[in-house]
């Protein structure tokens, strides 16, 4: 009887400090909670997996093309210096490239293209002549890809292709004979009432390259990706520290006369926002399986 006695009180004294831990845990945990930046955090970090799994789960149908214009011959050039082009006087020679491809995750299939409105390329005057298109570059050989040209109009390539599946696509170069900005890709299919999506400028363009310039007072200039990634990091900065420091990170805003502690977090995840916005701009848009180096190949 007194072993068993002892038993039990022994096993009493492990049960109550057991229930002394998880009180304390308990305590702490619920200390921790209370804190204004836990739930910040949690807010937040549900919002950003909200986001996540919605961007996993859409379903849309979207053709998309980044472009380049370029003037190779003409315009400045001395009378004295005539152009031809396959035997034939032109006034000026200028090439149009574009990469265009399947930017949603539905597949595009080439029946779904209008007949009466095909997808083409298209010079904007009756004046202008194109003088030779080709393909360059799929990112897979059975996916049926064509430039027709001459085609049903004197001044337009019609592009036509099977199917395109998610991130399917292919790079186009045209020959003509009019200025830069005197091309445009248009034309209709089922179900994208919208039309064709124009992701703006190949990263190798002229253009593009200037566009990515943020001029400065002193005359210097940064790009928009450098200055994106600094605004990034900053607001990581503010958003980390105001979170995990906030005695180093207190505003000295007040509000109704009491401190407005978390400011800065707010203002970091704007600035985030931001930078990402920036960087996302001026990136290359198009598949990686079509590599930007062989636009480099000549006629």
């Amino acid at each position: 009887m007194t072993l068993n006695t002892d038993n039990s009180r022994q096993f009493s004294n492990l049960e109550r400090q057991v229930l002394r831990m998880n009180v304390a845990l308990i305590d702490g945990i619920r200390d921790v909670l209370s804190t204004g930046w836990v739930g910040n955090f949690i807010g937040i970090a549900g919002a950003i997996l909200a986001i996540y799994f919605y961007y996993l789960s859409r379903k849309r149908s979207i053709i998309a093309f980044q472009e380049m214009h370029e003037k190779l011959l003409g315009g400045m050039l001395p009378k004295a210096i005539t152009i031809f082009y396959d035997g034939n006087k032109i006034p000026k020679l200028s090439r149009y490239t574009a990469i265009i491809w399947n930017a949603g995750e539905n597949t595009i299939n080439g029946s779904d293209i209008v007949s009466s409105n095909p997808v083409r390329v298209k010079l904007k005057d009756k004046s202008l002549k194109i003088l030779d298109s080709r393909i360059i570059e799929t990112t897979r050989d059975f996916l049926g890809i064509k430039c027709i040209y001459p085609s049903q109009d004197d001044i337009a390539a019609e592009l036509y292709f099977d199917y395109l599946d998610a991130k399917d696509g292919f790079t186009l170069e045209i020959l003509h004979t009019g200025d830069p900005n005197s091309v445009e890709l248009c034309g209709s299919i089922k179900g994208i009432p919208n039309g064709l999506t124009n992701y703006g400028l190949l990263p190798a363009s002229a253009a593009a390259k200037k566009s990515n310039r943020m001029h400065l007072k002193s005359g210097f200039f940064i790009s928009k990706s450098f200055s994106g990634w600094i605004v990034f990091i900053g607001g990581i900065v503010f958003f980390v520290g105001n979170l995990f420091f906030p005695l180093h990170f207190r505003s000295g805003f007040y509000f109704n006369n009491k401190p407005i502690d978390y400011l800065y977090t707010y203002l970091g995840a704007i600035y985030i926002i931001i930078g990402l916005r920036l960087i996302l701009r001026v990136r290359r848009r198009f598949p990686n399986t079509l590599k930007f180096h062989k636009l480099e190949d000549r006629w």
